[in-house]
């Protein structure tokens, strides 16, 4: 489990999701475990295209 001090550790794509208001921590938090940015971003686009809720993020990532 990841807290709001964990999240400071993701990825840029994830913090400048995070940051403009384009994904909520859930889907940061579901998204740390990705290690690999090209992954990350593709991931953060398609919560953003696809107005994924959190749920359906995780299911992207595979938790």
């Amino acid at each position: 489990m990841v807290n709001k001090i964990g999240l400071l550790e993701v990825g840029e794509g994830i913090k400048g999701g995070l940051m403009e208001g384009k994904i909520c921590e859930g889907d940061g938090r579901g998204l740390v475990c990705v290690d690999r940015e090209e992954v990350e971003m593709k991931l953060v686009g398609e919560i953003i295209a696809k107005d994924l809720n959190v749920k359906e993020s995780e299911g992207g990532v595979g938790l």
